[in-house]
């Protein structure tokens, strides 16, 4: 049906499961390029990513540049690629972007259903003295770190992001004040309760 006229690579990172979906297969061309092809073997979206995936809900994710993102079911590009991480859900898409901060984005390409989206959110407090015992009490703060991946930003009691997830580790102090890990460089920051950099 396809004559050999397609270039075979064993990098595991361009192989590709040479199987049609949607009436297409990703394929490479000689410069290590993919694209997709029909059945006829002809190029239906001429190789020019890194990677296209197989088709999720009639939409695929492709990788250039080191970056990702989205083709719509007619093969033009839905998302830009200039995001670090992206899944399709039921709901839509959600994306990662370079500051860490995931955000929920409808089928449409352009409606934000959700601006924030993390995985845990987790309580804060900080040492409040000694009990008659001698032990160390804690305070609970009014803030609370929430986490994206392996960052964490800080939020309010109502549940607005006060900082992006910039920070590896966030302890409270006392005063409204939060000492936070950064992962790079990696050094230390004190802030404030409106994110903004104490020492």
């Amino acid at each position: 049906m396809i004559p050999f006229r397609y270039p075979y690579f064993s990098e595991y990172a361009r192989k590709t499961d040479f199987v049609f979906r949607n009436g297409t297969c990703a394929m490479y061309d000689s410069t290590g390029k993919c694209g997709l092809i029909n059945k006829r073997g002809d190029w239906m979206l001429p190789a020019r990513y890194d990677y296209i995936n197989k088709p999720v809900a009639g939409f695929r994710i492709f990788k250039d540049d080191g970056q990702f993102g989205v083709l719509g079911d007619s093969l033009k590009v839905l998302l830009p690629p200039c995001y670090d991480w992206i899944d399709i859900l039921t709901t839509g898409f959600v994306v990662r972007g370079k500051d860490n901060s995931q955000q929920l984005i409808a089928y449409d390409g352009k409606t934000i259903l959700n601006p924030l989206i993390y995985y845990t959110i987790e309580p804060l407090s900080y040492a409040d003295g000694y009990d008659e015992n001698g032990n160390e009490m804690q305070k609970q703060s009014e803030y609370m770190a929430y986490r994206v991946w392996n960052s964490y930003g800080l939020m309010d009691k109502n549940g607005h992001p006060v900082t992006r997830p910039l920070y590896s580790l966030i302890r409270a102090l006392p005063n409204n004040l939060f000492y936070c890990d950064l992962e790079n460089p990696e050094y230390s920051v004190v802030i404030n309760n409106k994110g903004e950099l104490v020492e």
